[in-house]
């Protein structure tokens, strides 16, 4: 499916539009697979590469979450910029922020910042949207999407991605 398609679908089922198959969109399609919809059935699986990636991120988001998840999405393949807060890129800080503003979210600028402000919760806690700081330091920062998975920018020559949430060393999960 490609983004225009799904930017079309998004919008005729009241979906915030992203452009990006994320959780409400996948599952909105799966609902409709079999219905009346046209737009629903001429809508197939995505196959693109970065789609199967995206699918697999949020299964279940609450309130505002599920906007803030869908804009780091969105974002991915964007370049790493240290200090940067979008549109064009992003460093890890800089994307929490802007996906917890597309939420209506408004939280500090830094990761450490962002660390003392939010609720430590435990990573069993994690819900889609909350944050996961990295390292002894707070020196890292990504957005947890679901299914074990963040979406970070992590480091100049490395564009945002997804990655596991366990693939460095938790310093603590915050809500806000």
């Amino acid at each position: 499916m490609t983004r225009s398609a799904v930017i079309r679908y998004q919008k005729a089922h009241g979906i915030p539009t992203t452009g990006v198959t994320a959780s409400l969109t996948w599952g909105s399609l799966q609902k409709h697979k079999g219905g009346s919809s046209s737009a629903a059935k001429a809508a197939p699986k995505p196959a693109a590469p970065a789609a199967p990636a995206a699918n697999t991120a949020v299964r279940s988001t609450t309130g505002g979450k599920a906007a803030a998840v869908n804009f780091a999405l969105a974002q991915l393949g964007k370049p790493y910029a240290y200090g940067a807060t979008g549109p064009n890129a992003y460093d890890c800080s800089g994307l929490t922020g802007a996906a917890l503003k597309a939420a209506g979210i408004s939280i500090p600028r830094t990761s450490q910042a962002q660390l003392a402000a939010g609720q430590k919760i435990s990573l069993s806690q994690a819900q889609p949207g909350d944050l996961i700081v990295y390292y002894s330091g707070a020196t890292h920062i990504g957005i947890y999407i679901g299914d074990g998975k963040i979406v970070h920018s992590s480091r100049p020559g490395k564009p945002v991605s997804i990655a596991s949430a366990t693939s460095m060393p938790i310093n603590a999960v915050v809500r806000f």
